[in-house]
């Protein structure tokens, strides 16, 4: 199993307005293609701490998978600011997404109701995603998160 970690999982990049109380928070990851295999996982972006989700939108630029039938998905969670995700969390946001297989345009916005009563936490906590499944015929391309939160 491999741990892939974007430039955002390391540190904050957050920003926010002193006319607003929304905290915007980005990730970017390329992926090469045919690196991903099944229990691999991606560190995305931060969570900070005092920080509730609200919103998770996820852009791919091209597919993961450029098979006729593709297979690959991903589970997206959330995990500690160490990378441990506790048993329930591994797909807070999504189950089985097939959010990278068509790429280009696809944006995926994450808006459940559940995430109003998430708890916030003293420390930073990650965007985790899992792949459930591995692509039929992987392909290079780029994931990027924007995590809409409130303190």
């Amino acid at each position: 199993m491999a741990i892939y970690q974007s430039v955002a999982s390391k540190k904050s990049s957050s920003f926010s307005s002193a006319a607003s109380t929304i905290t915007a928070n980005t990730g970017v990851i390329e992926i090469v293609g045919g690196d991903i295999e099944a229990d691999d996982t991606i560190e995305l972006l931060r969570i900070p701490a005092g920080e509730i989700p609200v919103d998770l939108i996820l852009y791919v630029n091209t597919p993961l998978d450029t098979d006729g039938t593709p297979t690959i998905t991903f589970d997206v969670g959330v995990g500690d600011k160490d990378g441990t995700i506790a048993t329930g969390d591994e797909d807070l946001f999504m189950a089985d997404s097939d959010f990278c297989q068509t790429g280009a345009t696809n944006i995926v916005h994450v808006n459940k109701p559940d995430l109003a009563f998430m708890d916030s936490s003293n420390e930073d906590r990650l965007v985790i995603l899992t792949a459930t499944e591995v692509a039929a015929t992987g392909a290079t391309g780029t994931i990027k998160a924007v995590l809409l939160s409130k303190g």
